[in-house]
């Protein structure tokens, strides 16, 4: 696992567009937006990192 100088776990777009992929949501649209930050999916990538889930 990468940190960055201050110890956060890095979640790229990239990272979120593949977690939009697999709801089957496309990353570009106004829906996927709201539901980044309705459901806190960069919390979630940053736990996935932690626990050795992500990537898939």
């Amino acid at each position: 696992m990468t940190y960055d100088l201050f110890g956060e776990i890095p979640v790229t777009a990239q990272d979120v567009r593949l977690w939009l992929k697999h709801l089957g949501l496309k990353p570009e649209t106004r829906r996927s937006a709201w539901y980044v930050k309705a459901y806190d999916v960069v919390e979630k990538l940053k736990q996935a990192k932690l626990r050795g889930d992500w990537p898939p």
